[in-house]
């Protein structure tokens, strides 16, 4: 007998039995069951292909650990270690700044058509270059100059931001402004805003000795402008500071003295941190050396 013969009768023996027993016991035997069985066996018999890549694992790096700083222990009876000095820069009380917020002209002002064309060569390509040309040194677009138009605005505002010219700008060409400003007004509060303007910008290049000079002229003209026609008092005047730091530069310490003399009798504020009477004692120092 084969052995495919003996499985045939050995299967439908097993067949046999089962119906005979489910007949026997009433019970309904559930074939899908036995179907599902067989299938998931078969299934198990399949070998799965083992996965022989295995993941890296990565393990974080311990953070180094910080150094603890530890307190420095002073032996007994040494001088205690102290912390260093930040010293802060002294402010200059002399510094210079512009007059932007300043209004120079209350009132509308005709211009000086003859301007442009009185310019030397030189102080029209100055000029150009400020005022009128796209031009690196055109710093205050607000200030444009057109030839042969309408420049009222132009001058009813250009020393109000003179201050950021004053390091390129030549004396000629500062001087010829100011003519032309103070011919357009008869008003001595205008003329003396103007006279401020001029020299804040020529005190600071005051290390070139035409600029010094003219702001100290131009310093001189403005006390005296307030000394005859305005008779200030009580009040702030930027002119007789500068006058008498330019004075007691120079050495002349009684010119700079009899400005205080007078600037005192007037009741004017110094606005430094060394007012007119420790200028007074400064100078009073100096002079008896």
């Amino acid at each position: 007998m084969t052995l495919r013969v003996l499985l045939t009768v050995v299967f439908w023996l097993i067949l046999g039995f089962v119906l005979f027993y489910e007949e026997l016991m009433g019970l309904t035997f559930d074939w899908s069951t036995v179907s599902k069985g067989w299938a998931q066996w078969k299934t198990s018999l399949i070998k799965k292909p083992k996965n022989t890549t295995k993941k890296k694992v990565v393990k974080p790096k311990a953070e180094p650990k910080k150094a603890e700083l530890k307190p420095i222990v002073q032996p007994v009876g040494a001088t205690p270690i102290q912390k260093p000095v930040v010293k802060k820069t002294p402010v200059n009380i002399e510094e210079e700044a512009g007059m932007e917020d300043v209004t120079f002209f209350d009132q509308a002002i005709l211009e000086d058509k003859n301007f442009y064309a009185s310019l030397t060569p030189q102080q029209k390509t100055e000029f150009n270059e400020f005022f009128i040309l796209e031009h690196p040194r055109h710093l205050v677009k607000a200030l444009q100059y057109t030839i042969g138009g309408n420049n009222s605005e132009f001058f009813a505002n250009v020393f109000k931001y003179i201050f950021q010219y004053r390091r390129m700008i030549s004396l000629g060409l500062l001087r010829r402004l100011l003519d032309a400003l103070l011919s357009l007004t008869k008003d001595p509060q205008t003329k003396t805003l103007l006279h401020e303007a001029f020299i804040r910008s020529a005190y600071a290049r005051r290390q070139d000795k035409a600029f010094l000079a003219a702001a100290k002229e131009v310093s001189q003209l403005d006390v005296k402008l307030h000394q005859e026609i305005l008779d200030t008092r009580d009040t702030f005047v930027y002119a007789y500071v500068r006058l008498a730091i330019i004075l007691e530069k120079e050495g002349k310490y009684d010119e700079a003295l009899a400005l205080i003399q007078d600037a005192s009798l007037r009741n004017l504020d110094d606005n430094h941190a060394t007012k007119f009477e420790s200028r007074r004692s400064r100078l009073l120092n100096k002079k008896n050396q």
